[in-house]
Formats: C-alpha cells, structure tokens, sequence
C-alpha cells in the first residue's frame, strides 16, 4: 500500500484492480493485466505530464525479470515492462524511474 499512498499524498493515482475482478477475469482465461494496460493508455492519451515508479527501481525489475516469462511478473513489474516497450510511442521518455511527457 505505501506506493499507493505515496502517490496520493503527491497528488497522483495509482491502478488498483479490485481482487474480486482480477480473479473473475483469471477464472475466464482472461489476462488481468488488460486492466492496468487500458488505464496505462488512457492516461498517457490524455497526456498526464509523468509516471513515476515507487518502491523499486525499473533497472532492478527489468534484472529480476529479464530470463523470466513476463507473464508471471507480478502487475507492477509487468507495467513497468510495458513502459519500457510502449511509453516512447505515447511521447514519454524515460528518466529513471520516471517517464517525462516529451513537450
């Protein structure tokens, strides 16, 4: 919870998934992820000016999980993951552990 409140006190968000909906989604072979992935696009298509990771680093992420099938990852590695891969297209750059809206 401390990178959620963490968030909040700096007047962000953070993605929260209700459990009860990422576990009906599994019973249905459906990936949860989906959710996080969809709120990742939408605030980066209405061009909020950053997204910062907390409580990590990405370098020690992208190490923990480079041999291992991003799939199991757990959602905020694999968010981290596809900002790796995806931000730049939305006009993000990283800096860090940040992603910088590009002006």
């Amino acid at each position: 919870m401390t990178p959620m409140e963490v968030a909040l006190d700096r007047g962000g968000k953070y993605i929260l998934a209700h459990p009860a909906v990422v576990r009906e989604l599994q019973q249905r072979n459906i990936d949860p992820f989906l959710i996080y992935e969809a709120a990742l696009r939408m605030e980066m298509g209405s061009r909020i000016s950053r997204i910062d990771l907390v409580g990590g680093t990405v370098d020690q992420f992208v190490q923990a999980w480079k041999d291992k099938p991003h799939l199991e990852a757990p959602m905020h590695v694999r968010q981290v993951l596809w900002l790796l891969g995806n931000a730049r297209a939305f006009g993000y750059e990283r800096n860090g552990n940040s992603w910088i809206l590009k002006p």
